[in-house]
């Protein structure tokens, strides 16, 4: 796979302007930062013997890990990565062939000599879903960097000559060094005594938007969780907001999560089945749908969560 600087290497001088949003540090910052928030969703019990970091990377980014006996290798039962070949009845996998320079090559045959633990109904990972988000959380990471990069500087001078512009720096100069007194050339005045420096750009709060981008950045975020299934408060209310509309983002949040949990658990039954095993895997953090939530916001999101038992509606 090629990176954003060879990308550039190859297409800057056809294409100059293109933006490349995948392959680059900063969208591989948030794609990690992602990945770290859907692997903590549940809690798994595994075998002491089982890299638990090689097991959940596997799982979420490929969609599936095969559990498979090592034999006469002496590795035992073990969680391997690899791909799917041949298909059964109902058109799905029926193999399971794997790659290892520690116990040789495999394609053991699906629910007869190996179990799958798959996260998704169509073997497939939740990559795809992190770069999406990972790529626009970058866009706006980087708009933030230009704005508060851009707003640095409060003015632009324009001078009517070289000898203007030289005293306009060491003006610029003695201001910032936090001198008390600054002296001015006269030249710097029209005919009518006043400034003849002119400057654009005086009004800082027109070209400010960081504390716009940090709220859509956190909205991304947001609906990134409730895409996976991790509660959050994905809400844009300026007034009140009511326990039932709270309650279905609840729900909305929670129904992909209880589906890919409902499967993990059957996948565990079946591989403890064939090889003996007591793995489990349960919410991390329970989600409790009986909660009545009510929200108090007085800007673009909430900003404050209680619990009330005894009314829909926040009280003023």
């Amino acid at each position: 796979m090629f990176d954003y600087y060879q990308i550039s290497n190859m297409l800057g001088s056809v294409v100059p302007g293109a933006q490349h949003t995948i392959n680059n540090p900063t969208t591989a910052y948030f794609a990690k930062y992602l990945l770290e928030k859907a692997v903590s969703i549940y809690k798994w019990e595994l075998p002491k013997t089982w890299d638990k970091d090689y097991f959940l990377y596997v799982l979420y980014a490929t969609g599936y890990v095969g559990v498979i006996d090592t034999g006469d290798k002496g590795f035992g039962v073990v969680p391997q990565w690899g791909t799917l070949d041949g298909y059964n009845l109902y058109y799905a996998p029926r193999q399971f062939r794997y790659s290892n320079p520690l116990i040789g090559d495999g394609a053991p045959v699906i629910h007869e000599e190996c179990e799958l633990i798959k996260l998704q109904g169509n073997y497939t990972g939740i990559w795809d879903l992190i770069l999406y988000y990972a790529s626009k959380m970058a866009l706006l990471s980087e708009a933030f960097d230009m704005n508060a990069s851009n707003v640095k500087t409060s003015r632009i001078f324009f001078a009517k000559s070289k000898a203007a512009a030289e005293t306009l720096k060491k003006l610029t100069d003695k201001v910032q060094s936090g001198q008390i007194i600054t002296v001015l050339d006269k030249d710097l005045l029209d005919d009518n005594g006043k400034f003849s420096v002119e400057w654009f750009n005086d009004d800082l709060n027109k070209n400010y938007i960081c504390d716009k981008l940090l709220i859509e950045l956190r909205k991304l975020e947001n609906e990134f969780c409730t895409d996976l299934g991790i509660p959050n408060s994905n809400t844009d209310k300026k007034e009140r907001l009511i326990t039932d509309e709270v309650n279905s983002n609840n729900t909305e949040t929670m129904l992909r999560a209880d589906l890919w949990l409902e499967r993990l658990k059957e996948c565990c039954k079946a591989v403890n089945r064939m090889f003996d095993l007591n793995i489990s895997v349960d919410w991390r953090v329970k989600p409790d749908e009986s909660d009545s939530i009510d929200i108090r916001s007085t800007g673009n999101g909430p900003d404050n969560i209680g619990r009330n038992d005894n009314s829909d509606r926040v009280r003023p």
